[in-house]
């Protein structure tokens, strides 16, 4: 699809719906909000322009058209989202400056001198940054999954009759500790932090934080649980441990 068929598609929304009555019940004003609404998402799908630019687009065009510009911009008063987006900006941060890798390497260095002691690095390490990283996908899949990965392989172990070696406890003791974190905090995802708001608006009610004792024997009873039903062979892991704090 060429560019310009793109942006013909994503303009033509706004632009039918405009002259499209509204359903009954449903104000002129509400309708063809609708339709720039669905200009966006369009436009984040089929990508003519990069995501800054279609959102922008969107906004600016129904607060000049619907001289709705206080309306449109009231969502952005809201502390909630400058907070999801602090989260994303300190996320971007870990990941491009390499701090969550360094942080990472330092508690292999520091406790992880056998495979259980990897395995409570693991949960140490999602546990710093997963206050500050709005998505344990980003957090998981972004740092602390690529290091586990590579420490397994420097360990020898890789998929396969080598898996049980450490690699397999490491890989579903990541996800696993990933699952209990995500309950301890409101940043498992971005949304979270937008749905406890309107849930305080319309239904009053207010998300409070779990036990953190709770979660922490939790992350506790799966770095033990799995390291006893996988059976690891190998137990000791002091070369590998500093061949990967040489990198701090």
């Amino acid at each position: 699809m060429s560019k310009l068929l793109k942006i013909a598609i994503m303009f033509a929304i706004p632009l039918a719906m405009w002259f499209i009555t509204p359903p009954e019940g449903l104000s002129v004003g509400a309708w063809r909000l609708l339709g720039f609404y669905l200009m966006a998402i369009v436009g984040l799908v089929v990508k003519p322009w990069p995501a800054p630019i279609i959102l922008l687009l969107s906004i600016a065009g129904s607060a000049i058209f619907l001289n709705a510009t206080k309306n449109v911009l009231s969502g952005y008063a809201s502390t909630t989202v400058w907070l999801v987006f602090s989260a994303f900006s300190l996320s971007v941060a870990f990941v491009k400056t390499g701090l969550g890798r360094r942080i990472a390497y330092l508690l292999i260095k520091s406790l992880g001198h056998t495979t259980l002691r990897l395995g409570y690095v693991t949960a140490l390490l999602d546990l710093i940054i997963s206050p500050v990283t709005p998505s344990n996908t980003a957090r998981c899949g972004g740092i602390v999954f690529p290091i586990m990965n590579s420490v397994a392989k420097a360990l020898g172990s890789e998929p396969g009759e080598s898996a049980k070696k450490a690699g397999s406890y490491l890989m579903v003791n990541t996800y696993m500790v990933t699952k209990v974190t995500s309950l301890m905090f409101a940043t498992a995802m971005a949304p979270n932090l937008l749905a406890a708001d309107y849930m305080n608006k319309i239904l009053g009610v207010r998300y409070q934080l779990g036990p953190l004792g709770i979660s922490t024997r939790s992350t506790r009873s799966c770095n033990a649980s799995h390291y006893t039903c996988f059976g690891i062979l190998l137990r000791q892991t002091i070369y590998s441990t500093y061949r990967f704090s040489c990198d701090c």
